[in-house]
Order: C-alpha cells, then sequence, then structure tokens
C-alpha cells in the first residue's frame, strides 16, 4: 500500500512507520523539516519514504496543488497519527490547534487526494473524568482532567462528522511503555520522564554508598 503518514517522527510513529516499511509498504511522510526524517531512518528505510514538507495546522497541511494533483488517487490509507502530547492548562490553546485544527487539516487533505480511508489515532482518555470507557463517541460537554484529553475528544468528533466522506476509523491506544520485547522508549513525555528520573535518582543514591532494597516515594 501507499500510506500518508503525519506523525511518523514520533514515538509511536516512528516504530509504526519502520514496521510497515519492513512489511513493504511505501509511506508518504509528512515533516516540518526532512532532516527529522533523514535522521531517524536508515539508508534503506529512506528509499520507501516520500516526505512532504508541511506542518500540521497549516491549510491542507501545506500541500500545494502539484502534490495534490500528483497523488490524487494514489494513496491507500491516511494514517493520521501526530499530536501535541501535554497536559498544561496553559498550553490549551496550543494543544486544540495542533490536536483539533491539525486533525481537521489532515481530514482536509485526505478529501483533496481522495483518499479512500482514514485511521485516526486518538487516546484511550478521551472518556475524561468517567471511569467506564466504551467504543463509542464521548461528549465534549462533560468533564476532562486536562486539556489534552479534551482536545482529543473534539477531534475524535471532527473525524467522525466525516465517516459520510471517508472511511474512517478511531483507534484509542492506552499508555505506551515501550519496546514489548526490550523495552526501549524513546520518549521523555509523560510518564517516560518520571522514570528517567527515578533511575537518575537510583544512581545518585549508589554512588553516595547508600545501601537499601526498596524506596518509597510520596508523591501528590
Amino acid at each position: 500500500m501507499y500510506i500518508f503518514m503525519t506523525g511518523g517522527t514520533g514515538f509511536l510513529g516512528g516504530r509504526l512507520a519502520k514496521e510497515l516499511i519492513e512489511r513493504g509498504h511505501r509511506i508518504c511522510m509528512l515533516a516540518r523539516t526532512p532532516e527529522k526524517v533523514n535522521a531517524q531512518f536508515t539508508v534503506e528505510e529512506r528509499k520507501s519514504i516520500d516526505v512532504l514538507p508541511g506542518d500540521l495546522t497549516a491549510h491542507a497541511l501545506g500541500a500545494n496543488e502539484q502534490f495534490i494533483d500528483s497523488h490524487k488517487g494514489k494513496i491507500d490509507l491516511f494514517l493520521h497519527m501526530a499530536a501535541l502530547v501535554k497536559f498544561d492548562e496553559e498550553l490549551r490553546d496550543e494543544l486544540f490547534e495542533t490536536n483539533v485544527t491539525g486533525t481537521k487539516e489532515a481530514l482536509r487533505l485526505a478529501k483533496l487526494i481522495d483518499v479512500p480511508r482514514f485511521f485516526h489515532v486518538s487516546t484511550a482518555y478521551t472518556l475524561g473524568a468517567k471511569e467506564v470507557g466504551g467504543e463509542t463517541l464521548y461528549d465534549v460537554s462533560q468533564s476532562f482532567l486536562n486539556p489534552y484529553e479534551e482536545s482529543k475528544a473534539h477531534a475524535e468528533q471532527a473525524v467522525w462528522q466525516s465517516r459520510d466522506e471517508l472511511d474512517v476509523s478511531i483507534f484509542r491506544p492506552a499508555i505506551i511503555v515501550g519496546d514489548s520485547k526490550t523495552g526501549e522508549a524513546d520518549s521523555k513525555f509523560t510518564m517516560y520522564g518520571y522514570m528517567r528520573a527515578l533511575e537518575l535518582f537510583k544512581r545518585k543514591l549508589e554512588r553516595r554508598g547508600h545501601d537499601f532494597e526498596s524506596i518509597r516515594l510520596i508523591g501528590s
């Protein structure tokens, strides 16, 4: 298949892109800078990657008429994975611009180039303050724990509203903890930075000669 992909240089997207290439698929990848693609993928992998220099919040992700004309009807699947994953209330505007506007522009481009299928990678936490989730859209007027969750719930609504024009699917991964065999994770966001800090804390204590079996941390 020929797959258009956003978020292909991210934590989850980068691993998936490599897997798709290994399986013989070709990828057209949105990237703000082609240099990031060059740094993340091998020379052999880059033979299966076309790059669209653009931005999530740009009109049609920054695709010009030449790109649209040359790719119309040639993309089999649009895989939208790019998102801003931060939880600070002061970043609400940026979160909505990236996660909601970015999704709407991805949908716009998918329609312009006549992509039949649109896969949107969301999050399990669009259920907000609810404790039981379901395979349904959640009311965006409910309570959310942070603006990231709220923005992703709005993005899901935008995707679902396009179901008459595109064959849409919404995927909701929960917390991703790295490679299932090696534990490798290259993200510094959410729990990963915290786990890294604990590792450094443990090493400092060991260097100072502390002998311990376990340490209990009290946190809010």
